[in-house]
């Protein structure tokens, strides 16, 4: 990332529109399961949506086996982060579908880039820059506006 010129090559725009893919289906999926699924538990929505994802993955299996065994501790880790992060995660955002409606819950989503900033300094030891702090901020006050958090006044009232 940064200022510099990016070749368009094919697979740059493959991920490009991979990209803009997922996020047009977020925005699709988001009031559709608020409108279609309500009154479904957040468990079974997010079951259905795991199992659905692992089926639309499968022809792809085959291309992608590793050369080499994984270590045990590496498949304990992406297991691990499979039903902690990932199926705990969805679980927690259809809930918040269907208590706050698609928007609200939506706006989850812009607080991957904080919690990668915060677990990359703790894990990794990545350097946190200005910019970063400054980037991070305005994301919470947008996402705070969104969530009607924050309530920002462009014009007066008129006296009553």
């Amino acid at each position: 990332m940064g200022w510099k010129a990016i070749a368009a090559t094919p697979t740059f725009v493959v991920a490009v529109l991979a990209g803009l893919s997922a996020a047009l289906m977020y925005a699709i999926a988001a009031p559709y399961i608020k409108k279609k699924l309500a009154g479904v538990p957040s468990l079974v929505i997010t079951t259905g949506s795991q199992l659905g994802a692992a089926f639309l993955l499968l022809p792809a299996l085959p291309f992608t086996v590793p050369q080499q065994t994984p270590p045990v501790n590496v498949v304990i880790s992406v297991i691990a982060l499979a039903l902690l992060s990932t199926a705990f995660a969805y679980i927690l955002y259809f809930r918040l579908i269907q208590n706050v409606g698609s928007t609200k819950a939506l706006t989850v989503t812009y607080l991957i880039p904080l919690f990668a900033m915060f677990w990359g300094a703790i894990a990794l030891k990545e350097a946190i820059t200005m910019s970063m702090i400054v980037g991070c901020s305005l994301v919470l006050l947008g996402t705070g506006i969104a969530n009607d958090l924050l309530v920002v006044r462009l014009y007066s009232r008129p006296k009553a």
